[in-house]
C-alpha cells in the first residue's frame, strides 16, 4: 500500500478520507456505521470531493443539475433492435415515400413494439427512443387521420414499395386470405358477407402472399377487396397486379377453381394447389385396397408414413393424391365424436361416404416433380397460417375503426411494415435456434421494452438491465450501444 505523505494528511479533514489511486491522492468523504457482525464500526466512504497536491485540493468539476428540469426515462431496447434490423424498410420507405418516410416508420416501429390505436402514438413516442433517434416528429390525432389519408391515397407507391421485396426467380409464393370486420358506415368496401365462421357481418377481405424460399420467409404483398368477393374471384387480379412471373405459386383449396387454373396456365405461372376432396378429378379406386397395392409408394413426413399415388388430368397435369394414416384415424374419430354427440348433419351414411376422404390430401399441379417434394412444398402453407395468426393475434389487427377507404388502405401498409418487421425478429430467433424458449412478441412486449434509458445529467445512460434481458441480448448476438443515444 502506498504511503500517503505528511503534506496529504494535513489537508485531511475530519469526516474524510484519502484514497491512493495511480499515483494520486484522491479526497472522499466518510462516515462510519456500527456493524454488528464484526462488532465495531465499519467505514462507509462517500462522494468524491477532489484532487489532493502540496499546493492545495483541487474541486471536483461537477454539473449543476437543474432540480426543476424533470429526469427523463424511454424505452429503449424493442425500438433500436427494430431499428438495427430494418435498415431495408427504411431505405424503400424513404424512396417511395420521401414526404412521410419518418411518420410512417415510427409509427410502425411503436405499433410492433407494443400494438395500440392510433389517438395512444403520441404519447408512445414521447417515451420512446424513437423520439430521440427521429426528433420532432408531429404524430398527435389530428396529425395521424391526415397522414393516413394522404398514404392511403398512394396505392401505385404502396405496391412499388412490397414489390422492391420481391425475389427474382425460382422462388415459392404462398397465398391465402383473410377478413377484417368493421362496421363504419363510410366504407364501400365494408360489404356484408360470411366469414369462416359462418357468420354474416360487414367486412372486407384481405389476400396476402408470404414468401416461403429456403432462405427468405416473410409477409411479401397484400390487396384488399370488398368483403362481397371471394378469395378465389379476387385471386387472378392480385397475381396480375404484382406482375410475377418464374415463380411457384402455393395456394389453399379455396383458390382451387377452373377459372383460376386457366388463368395461372394463360399466365405461364407454375402452382401446388389442392383439390377439395370430393373433386372428381382424381381416381379414388387405389384408396379402397387396404394393401395399398394401388398406391406408388410411401415416405416419412414428421415420422409419419405418407402413402402417395398419382394421374394425369384432361388437361395433362398432375394431380397427386396423399394418404396421412394418422390423420385418418383421427379425422374418422372425431366424425365419430360428433356423430354420438348427435351434432347436426353426421349420421353414419356420412361416415361411411366420407370413409376414402379421410386423411387424404389431393394436390394439383403443372410442375414436373416428385410426389414427395410437391407435399413438402405444400407444407410449406403453415407458414402462412402461422403468419395470420400473428397479423390478427399478435398484433392486435384483426379488426378496425377506420371510417374510409383510403385510411383502411393505409392502416393495412402501416401492419404489413409491422408485420415485416416481426419476421426479421423472428427470423434472428430462427437463426439462434431460440424459437423454443423465446417468441417474438415475448422478445417484445416482455423482454426488450424493459431495458430503458434515462437522462439525468444531460446525457442518455441506460438503467439496470435484468440478468434475463443481458442473457436474451447475448443469445441473440445483439449488441446494444455503448453510448445509448450520444
Amino acid at each position: 500500500m502506498s504511503k500517503i505523505p505528511e503534506w496529504a494528511k494535513k489537508q485531511r479533514q475530519k469526516g474524510t478520507e484519502i484514497k491512493v489511486i495511480g499515483g494520486k491522492y484522491y479526497l472522499c468523504k466518510a462516515t462510519s456505521k456500527w456493524d454488528p457482525k464484526i462488532k465495531r464500526p465499519r467505514k462507509i466512504s462517500g462522494d468524491y470531493l477532489g484532487v489532493l497536491t502540496p499546493e492545495g485540493l483541487i474541486p471536483a468539476r461537477r454539473k449543476l443539475i437543474n432540480i426543476k428540469e424533470s429526469v427523463s426515462s424511454k424505452e429503449f431496447g424493442s425500438s433500436w433492435l427494430l431499428y438495427s434490423i430494418t435498415g431495408d424498410i427504411k431505405e424503400r420507405l424513404d424512396s417511395h415515400f420521401p414526404d412521410m418516410w419518418k411518420e410512417i416508420y415510427a409509427i410502425s416501429i411503436l405499433r410492433t413494439v407494443r400494438p395500440c390505436a392510433f389517438r395512444y402514438i403520441a404519447e408512445r413516442y414521447d417515451n420512446s427512443a424513437m423520439s430521440e433517434i427521429l426528433p420532432g416528429l408531429s404524430l398527435s390525432s389530428s396529425s395521424i387521420t391526415t397522414l393516413l389519408k394522404k398514404l392511403g391515397s398512394r396505392r401505385k407507391s404502396i405496391s412499388l414499395f412490397m414489390k422492391d421485396f420481391l425475389f427474382d426467380e425460382h422462388e415459392y409464393l404462398i397465398f391465402d386470405g383473410t377478413d377484417l370486420v368493421s362496421f363504419s358506415k363510410g366504407m364501400n368496401d365494408n360489404q356484408l358477407g360470411y366469414n369462416n365462421k359462418g357468420i354474416f357481418d360487414p367486412k372486407l377481405n384481405l389476400l396476402y402472399a408470404f414468401m416461403g424460399g429456403i432462405d427468405k420467409n416473410s409477409p411479401a404483398y397484400y390487396r384488399k377487396f370488398p368483403g362481397s368477393i371471394c378469395d378465389v374471384t379476387a385471386f387472378s387480379s392480385f397475381v396480375s397486379e404484382m406482375g410475377i412471373n418464374d415463380t411457384v405459386i402455393i395456394a389453399d383449396k379455396g383458390f382451387g377453381s377452373k377459372d383460376n387454373f386457366e388463368d395461372l396456365d394463360k399466365a405461364g405461372l407454375n402452382y401446388i394447389i389442392p383439390l377439395r376432396r370430393n373433386s372428381q378429378e382424381y381416381e379414388r379406386s387405389p384408396l379402397m385396397a387396404a394393401d395399398k397395392s394401388g398406391f406408388e409408394g410411401v415416405f416419412q413426413y414428421n415420422d409419419r408414413p405418407i402413402w402417395h399415388y398419382s394421374c394425369q388430368d384432361e388437361d395433362n397435369h398432375t394431380v397427386a393424391v396423399f394418404l396421412d394414416s394418422e390423420l385418418r384415424l383421427q379425422e374418422e374419430k372425431d366424425y365419430v365424436r360428433r356423430l354420438s354427440a348427435k351434432y347436426q348433419g353426421y349420421t353414419e351414411d356420412g361416415l361411411r361416404a366420407k370413409q376414402l376422404e379421410f386423411g387424404t390430401i389431393v394436390l394439383k399441379t403443372n410442375l414436373s416433380e416428385t410426389s414427395e417434394k410437391l407435399f413438402h412444398l405444400y407444407k410449406r402453407r403453415v407458414q402462412i397460417e402461422q403468419m395470420f395468426d400473428d397479423y390478427k393475434n399478435l398484433l392486435d389487427m384483426d379488426s378496425s375503426y377506420l371510417q374510409n377507404d383510403t385510411s383502411m388502405e393505409a392502416w393495412l401498409f402501416i401492419n404489413h411494415i409491422c408485420l415485416m418487421s416481426c419476421y426479421k425478429v423472428f427470423e434472428m430467433l430462427r437463426s439462434y435456434d431460440l424459437l423454443k424458449k423465446y417468441s417474438v412478441k415475448g422478445v417484445l412486449q416482455e423482454y426488450l421494452s424493459n431495458v430503458r434509458i434515462e437522462n439525468i445529467t444531460g446525457s442518455w445512460r441506460y438503467e439496470a438491465i435484468t440478468k434475463r434481458n443481458r442473457d436474451l441480448i447475448e443469445k441473440m448476438s445483439f449488441n446494444l450501444p455503448e453510448n445509448p443515444l450520444p
